[in-house]
């Protein structure tokens, strides 16, 4: 589920739709958590799946860690990519604000620690844009990337949390806020199999 403080709106006709947020989303804050309602299919159910459906799984769902593809039930399927994101998953099922988030301002992710399965030309307009973003990029910005989210994780409990009943690692959460060197680091979720 996506933080109740969105909305979706049309970005533009090459991007297409995004999320937005519609108030100010502090750091630290839990953006989107992966929820009983999303639906999760193992990658031998997307090749069993009728060729119609198959290409809105590819560009709608993510693929886990675990290699199950997560087709969010919600308009959290329409978070678009940025080279420079605002939201990043710290080993949980669920995404955090790695800075604050302005009204207005689109909700992101690098689509790279999603697991791609090929790459693609970028438009995203950031400053530190790549140009095009590759399957193998994850490996060269997993340092960075988990830099910005342990910042932004001693944040969570000193922010508002509307999505807090829907995490399931409460007592993994809990322990890692006491202990730091317990919060699972982003590669948790990086699939390393072939995808068929």
């Amino acid at each position: 589920m996506i933080h109740p403080d969105t909305e979706l709106k049309l970005i533009d006709p090459g991007i297409g739709m995004g999320v937005v947020a519609t108030r100010l989303i502090p750091r630290g804050t839990i953006t989107w958590v992966h929820d009983s309602m999303d639906q999760t299919f193992a990658l031998s159910e997307v090749a069993s799946l009728n060729k119609m459906f198959q290409p809105f799984i590819r560009k709608y769902a993510y693929l886990e860690g675990n290699g199950h593809y997560v087709l969010c039930w919600d308009h959290g399927r329409f978070v678009n990519h940025s080279c420079n994101p605002n939201c990043m998953a710290p080993g949980f099922d669920f995404e955090i604000a790695i800075r604050d988030i302005e009204p207005g301002e689109q909700l992101t992710g690098d689509y790279a620690a999603y697991n791609l399965e090929t790459g693609f030309d970028c438009l995203c307009g950031e400053n530190r844009c790549r140009g095009r973003v590759e399957p193998d990029d994850k490996h060269q910005l997993v340092d960075s990337w988990n830099l910005s989210v342990f910042e932004a994780f001693v944040q969570l409990q000193s922010v508002n949390q509307p999505l807090w009943s829907l995490v399931k690692e409460k007592t993994e959460v809990a322990r890692a806020l006491q202990d730091h060197s317990c919060l699972p680091a982003c590669q948790m979720h990086f699939f390393e199999g072939h995808i068929q």
